[in-house]
């Protein structure tokens, strides 16, 4: 279970958001050290804007006072594959500002919440071989990375994740409307 700060909320984005998603990747991608930067598989404004029309993209906002608008601060795609019962995670980005506040997790955690209420069986997520803060977090989501692989069809070494839905953590709540729900202890 992740535990946030009051100040942070999340909810589903829509295209109203690309402009801060692109600067997000853009700032994530930026404040990688060299031998990193293929940690994140840069996407293009049609990409996100694909599947802001099309699955279900989550952003969590920083609402502190230090800020004058709710700044996006991490994000996910997730895409739904109702015909395999299969829920598939890529793109988290988290600013590089608000690592080790635990959203990532969050993000993981929301996935999985998502997941469960689609009737999903079968997580999937593409991991760079060498990021180890991203494999770590998903085991601490609970997700057993049972099925791993490296992906030949990227130049870069990825391992797929294929892993059963894991044991129920807490249910997370996602607003649907432009107010987002805070994230609080569960």
């Amino acid at each position: 279970m992740t535990h946030l700060n009051h100040s942070y909320s999340i909810q589903i984005l829509n295209i109203q958001h690309l402009a801060q998603i692109i600067d997000l990747q853009d700032k994530v991608h930026e404040h990688l050290p060299e031998d990193e930067k293929d940690f994140v598989l840069y996407r293009t404004p049609d990409y996100f804007e694909g599947h802001l029309s099309s699955n279900i993209v989550i952003g969590i906002f920083d609402n502190s006072d230090q800020h004058d608008q709710s700044a996006l601060i991490a994000q996910a795609v997730i895409l739904i594959d109702p015909e395999e019962n299969r829920a598939t995670i890529q793109c988290i980005l988290v600013d590089p500002n608000h690592r080790g506040k635990g959203l990532s997790h969050a993000l993981i955690d929301h996935w999985i919440s998502i997941a469960r209420q689609e009737g999903c069986q079968t997580l999937n997520a593409r991991i760079h071989a060498n990021n180890t803060h991203s494999q770590n977090a998903f085991k601490k989501a609970g997700v057993i990375i049972e099925n791993t692989i490296e992906d030949d069809s990227l130049d870069r070494p990825v391992l797929r994740v294929s892993s059963p839905l894991p044991q129920e953590t807490y249910k997370p709540v996602i607003a649907t409307s432009p107010q987002a729900a805070i994230l609080a202890p569960g």
